[in-house]
Protein backbone atom coordinates (compact mmCIF):
# COMPACT_ATOMS: atom_id res chain seq x y z
CA UNK A 1 0.00 0.00 0.00
CA UNK A 2 1.81 3.49 -0.78
CA UNK A 3 0.49 6.82 1.19
CA UNK A 4 0.57 9.63 -0.87
CA UNK A 5 3.03 12.24 0.88
CA UNK A 6 0.92 15.20 0.10
CA UNK A 7 -1.03 14.08 2.80
CA UNK A 8 1.74 13.43 5.83
CA UNK A 9 1.82 15.60 8.07
CA UNK A 10 5.46 16.00 9.61
CA UNK A 11 5.83 14.40 12.86
CA UNK A 12 6.50 16.36 15.97
CA UNK A 13 7.91 14.46 19.27
CA UNK A 14 5.12 13.71 22.04
CA UNK A 15 2.38 14.64 19.95
CA UNK A 16 -0.94 12.80 21.03
CA UNK A 17 -3.83 11.76 19.34
CA UNK A 18 -5.68 14.80 20.46
CA UNK A 19 -3.15 17.17 18.72
CA UNK A 20 -3.66 14.98 15.41
CA UNK A 21 -7.03 15.61 15.06
CA UNK A 22 -6.69 18.98 15.81
CA UNK A 23 -3.94 19.38 13.30
CA UNK A 24 -6.38 17.61 10.59
CA UNK A 25 -9.28 20.07 11.41
CA UNK A 26 -7.21 22.55 11.14
CA UNK A 27 -5.96 21.32 7.78
CA UNK A 28 -9.65 20.75 6.72
CA UNK A 29 -10.46 24.25 7.57
CA UNK A 30 -7.79 25.57 5.81
CA UNK A 31 -8.43 23.13 2.59
CA UNK A 32 -10.79 25.98 1.05
CA UNK A 33 -8.93 28.33 1.33
CA UNK A 34 -5.80 26.88 -0.61
CA UNK A 35 -8.69 25.85 -3.23
CA UNK A 36 -7.35 22.55 -3.00
CA UNK A 37 -10.63 19.47 -2.68
CA UNK A 38 -9.85 17.18 0.01
CA UNK A 39 -12.49 14.27 -0.49
CA UNK A 40 -10.80 12.21 3.08
CA UNK A 41 -12.86 12.52 6.16
CA UNK A 42 -12.08 13.17 9.95
CA UNK A 43 -13.25 10.02 11.65
CA UNK A 44 -12.76 10.54 15.62
CA UNK A 45 -12.44 7.78 18.16
CA UNK A 46 -11.48 7.09 21.94
CA UNK A 47 -9.21 4.32 22.33
CA UNK A 48 -7.74 3.04 25.44
CA UNK A 49 -4.23 4.35 26.49
CA UNK A 50 -2.34 1.06 25.80
CA UNK A 51 -4.02 1.25 22.55
CA UNK A 52 -2.74 5.08 22.05
CA UNK A 53 0.60 4.23 23.73
CA UNK A 54 1.47 1.31 20.94
CA UNK A 55 0.48 3.54 18.15
CA UNK A 56 2.12 5.82 19.03
CA UNK A 57 5.41 3.53 19.40
CA UNK A 58 4.95 1.77 16.36
CA UNK A 59 3.83 4.87 13.90
CA UNK A 60 7.57 6.68 15.41
CA UNK A 61 9.53 3.72 14.82
CA UNK A 62 8.10 4.04 11.22
CA UNK A 63 8.44 7.06 11.11
CA UNK A 64 5.18 8.26 10.06
CA UNK A 65 2.33 10.25 11.78
CA UNK A 66 -0.28 8.20 13.74
CA UNK A 67 -3.13 9.28 11.35
CA UNK A 68 -1.21 8.31 8.60
CA UNK A 69 -0.63 4.68 10.30
CA UNK A 70 -4.15 4.25 11.32
CA UNK A 71 -5.18 4.96 7.81
CA UNK A 72 -3.12 2.37 6.51
CA UNK A 73 -3.93 -0.14 9.06
CA UNK A 74 -7.76 0.76 8.65
CA UNK A 75 -7.35 0.00 4.62
CA UNK A 76 -5.32 -3.24 5.35
CA UNK A 77 -7.66 -4.87 7.25
CA UNK A 78 -10.73 -3.94 5.01
CA UNK A 79 -8.78 -5.07 2.02
CA UNK A 80 -8.27 -8.13 3.91
CA UNK A 81 -12.36 -8.51 5.09
CA UNK A 82 -12.95 -8.34 1.61
CA UNK A 83 -10.40 -10.63 0.12
CA UNK A 84 -11.29 -13.44 2.75
CA UNK A 85 -15.01 -12.81 2.17
CA UNK A 86 -14.59 -13.51 -2.05
CA UNK A 87 -12.33 -16.63 -0.99
CA UNK A 88 -15.19 -17.77 1.38
CA UNK A 89 -18.37 -16.89 -1.24
CA UNK A 90 -15.83 -18.80 -4.16
CA UNK A 91 -15.64 -22.25 -1.54
CA UNK A 92 -19.48 -21.88 -0.54
CA UNK A 93 -20.78 -22.03 -4.30
CA UNK A 94 -18.36 -24.61 -5.39
CA UNK A 95 -19.20 -26.73 -2.23
CA UNK A 96 -23.08 -25.91 -3.25
CA UNK A 97 -22.45 -26.83 -6.84
CA UNK A 98 -20.98 -30.52 -6.02
CA UNK A 99 -23.72 -31.22 -3.55
CA UNK A 100 -26.61 -30.42 -6.32
CA UNK A 101 -24.24 -32.60 -8.60
CA UNK A 102 -23.94 -35.32 -6.45
CA UNK A 103 -27.83 -35.11 -5.37
CA UNK A 104 -28.95 -35.15 -9.34
CA UNK A 105 -26.28 -38.38 -9.75
CA UNK A 106 -28.02 -39.92 -6.92
CA UNK A 107 -31.43 -38.99 -7.52
CA UNK A 108 -31.11 -40.79 -11.75
CA UNK A 109 -31.51 -44.28 -10.50
CA UNK A 110 -34.69 -43.56 -8.55
CA UNK A 111 -36.17 -41.71 -11.25
CA UNK A 112 -35.51 -44.05 -13.73
CA UNK A 113 -37.60 -46.32 -11.81
CA UNK A 114 -40.33 -43.93 -11.18
CA UNK A 115 -40.76 -43.64 -14.79
CA UNK A 116 -41.62 -47.13 -15.31
CA UNK A 117 -39.29 -49.72 -16.69
CA UNK A 118 -40.91 -50.18 -19.81
CA UNK A 119 -41.21 -46.50 -20.68
CA UNK A 120 -37.07 -46.50 -20.52
CA UNK A 121 -36.12 -49.77 -22.07
CA UNK A 122 -35.32 -50.29 -25.33
CA UNK A 123 -37.47 -53.01 -26.96
CA UNK A 124 -34.96 -55.27 -28.63
CA UNK A 125 -32.86 -55.68 -25.33
CA UNK A 126 -35.77 -55.89 -22.89
CA UNK A 127 -38.45 -57.02 -24.42
CA UNK A 128 -38.98 -61.00 -24.57
CA UNK A 129 -40.22 -62.70 -28.18
CA UNK A 130 -43.89 -61.63 -28.74
CA UNK A 131 -44.62 -65.59 -28.24
CA UNK A 132 -42.81 -65.75 -24.88
CA UNK A 133 -44.60 -63.11 -23.34
CA UNK A 134 -47.47 -63.21 -20.91
CA UNK A 135 -50.48 -61.26 -20.79
CA UNK A 136 -50.62 -58.67 -18.89
CA UNK A 137 -52.55 -59.42 -15.74
CA UNK A 138 -52.92 -63.17 -16.05
CA UNK A 139 -49.65 -65.71 -15.41
CA UNK A 140 -48.42 -63.48 -13.53
CA UNK A 141 -46.77 -65.21 -10.16
CA UNK A 142 -47.92 -62.92 -7.42
CA UNK A 143 -46.99 -65.56 -4.88
CA UNK A 144 -44.13 -64.78 -4.81
CA UNK A 145 -44.56 -61.25 -3.13
CA UNK A 146 -46.73 -62.91 -0.59
CA UNK A 147 -45.23 -61.01 3.06
CA UNK A 148 -43.57 -58.10 1.31
CA UNK A 149 -43.92 -55.00 3.27
CA UNK A 150 -42.14 -52.72 0.28
CA UNK A 151 -40.21 -52.47 -2.08
CA UNK A 152 -36.86 -50.00 -2.95
CA UNK A 153 -35.38 -49.06 -6.46
CA UNK A 154 -32.14 -50.50 -7.55
CA UNK A 155 -29.90 -50.91 -11.20
CA UNK A 156 -29.15 -54.97 -11.60
CA UNK A 157 -25.98 -55.93 -11.83
CA UNK A 158 -26.07 -59.25 -13.58
CA UNK A 159 -29.23 -60.33 -16.35
CA UNK A 160 -32.14 -61.54 -14.09
CA UNK A 161 -35.53 -62.48 -14.73
CA UNK A 162 -38.46 -61.11 -12.66
CA UNK A 163 -39.95 -64.26 -11.35
CA UNK A 164 -43.18 -62.58 -10.90
CA UNK A 165 -43.94 -61.27 -14.96
CA UNK A 166 -41.34 -62.85 -16.16
CA UNK A 167 -39.54 -59.74 -17.86
CA UNK A 168 -36.04 -60.07 -18.64
CA UNK A 169 -33.73 -57.56 -17.14
CA UNK A 170 -30.06 -57.41 -18.31
CA UNK A 171 -27.38 -55.73 -16.46
CA UNK A 172 -28.08 -52.24 -15.47
CA UNK A 173 -31.99 -52.38 -16.12
CA UNK A 174 -34.12 -50.97 -13.38
CA UNK A 175 -35.43 -53.10 -10.82
CA UNK A 176 -37.17 -52.91 -7.54
CA UNK A 177 -36.02 -55.28 -4.96
CA UNK A 178 -39.26 -56.43 -2.32
CA UNK A 179 -38.34 -56.16 0.97
CA UNK A 180 -39.77 -58.99 3.43
CA UNK A 181 -39.87 -59.05 7.61
CA UNK A 182 -36.92 -61.80 7.12
CA UNK A 183 -34.16 -60.02 5.88
CA UNK A 184 -32.08 -63.30 4.29
CA UNK A 185 -34.64 -63.51 1.53
CA UNK A 186 -34.34 -61.40 -1.62
CA UNK A 187 -36.35 -60.69 -4.80
CA UNK A 188 -35.73 -58.85 -7.55
CA UNK A 189 -38.78 -57.53 -9.80
CA UNK A 190 -39.76 -55.82 -12.70
CA UNK A 191 -41.30 -52.14 -12.07
CA UNK A 192 -44.46 -53.76 -13.89
CA UNK A 193 -45.02 -56.19 -10.58
CA UNK A 194 -44.84 -53.48 -8.32
CA UNK A 195 -48.11 -52.58 -6.84
CA UNK A 196 -49.64 -49.23 -8.37
CA UNK A 197 -46.79 -49.03 -11.18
Amino acid sequence: MTIDARDEIPEKPESTVEEDAAEERDDEEEAPKRKRARKEKVLHTRVPAVLEAELKNLAESWRMPVSNLVRAILEDALEAMDTLGRAAEGEIRGVAARVAKERERLLQPIDRARQGFAAVRPPQRHEPPAAEKPPASTGWNRDVLDGAIGFTALVVANDTTCPVTGDVLPAGADAFLALFPDPSRNVVVSPRAVPGR
